[in-house]
């Protein structure tokens, strides 16, 4: 099954995205991986949280479901961070910052439940830290891709763009999955830190994409090339 959906995603992909995807061409052809990698990444370790939370720490889901907004928080004040215009970085550099600061998190998250007895405040950071970075990521990756578009070619990469999102949470988020199937009955620490390994090594690997984009004008703070078309 794995074989065949690769086999189906090759094949469609290309008519699907921006020329130079695979190749990781600057611009818009980078742009979607860190999108879908980063979505996917987050998406499959809060998926798990919940279950970390309550079978690994003693959690009840009530005061579990508490930890969940601490992420939505630190989204929103990442969202608005990135608009500000003291924020003198150019677009891409946003979006590269906040692959490495979502990749840390996850990092961290991974390090809590792999190892027994670690503190659950180092879990609480990296899913803040997690929630931060994709605040970041999300707001930039969608102001690149209007940055780098041509107007007559807006409509088709935003879709573009929403297509690696939903690629990325289904593929990754699928992948952990069938790594937690796979272990289930083994220690937590196997079951669950398979899990989060997952995530942090597409996150990881969303970093090289992001350095792949090329300069992208940041419109609200002024800094970067204008644009090209």
């Amino acid at each position: 099954m794995a074989v065949v959906g690769i086999a189906a995603l090759v094949v469609a992909l290309p008519a699907l995205m921006p020329t130079g995807f695979f190749r990781l061409r600057p611009g818009l052809a980078s742009v979607m991986p860190v999108r879908g990698l980063q979505s996917g990444a987050f998406m499959a370790s809060e998926s798990y949280l919940l279950l970390v939370l309550t079978q690994s720490r003693g959690f009840s889901l009530q005061h579990a479901s508490y930890l969940l907004c601490l992420s939505a928080a630190t989204w929103c004040l990442a969202s608005w961070i990135q608009a500000q215009p003291w924020l003198r970085l150019r677009r891409d550099q946003i979006i590269a910052l906040g692959a490495v600061i979502n990749t840390a998190g996850l990092g961290a998250m991974l390090a809590c439940v792999a190892i027994e007895g670690s503190p659950l405040v180092i879990l609480i950071v990296g899913y803040a830290l997690g929630g931060f970075g994709m605040g970041l990521v999300v707001a930039s990756t969608s102001l690149a891709v209007m940055t780098l578009s041509h107007p007559a070619q807006l409509g088709r990469s935003t879709s573009s763009l929403q297509v690696a999102e939903g690629m990325g949470n289904s593929v990754i988020v699928g992948i952990a999955g069938s790594f937690y199937a796979a272990l289930m009955g083994h220690s937590w620490q196997l079951v669950f830190g398979s899990v989060f390994v997952v995530a942090v090594t597409c996150s990881a690997a969303s970093i090289i994409s992001a350095l792949r984009i090329g300069p992208v004008r940041n419109d609200v703070a002024g800094v970067g090339p204008q644009k090209s078309w």
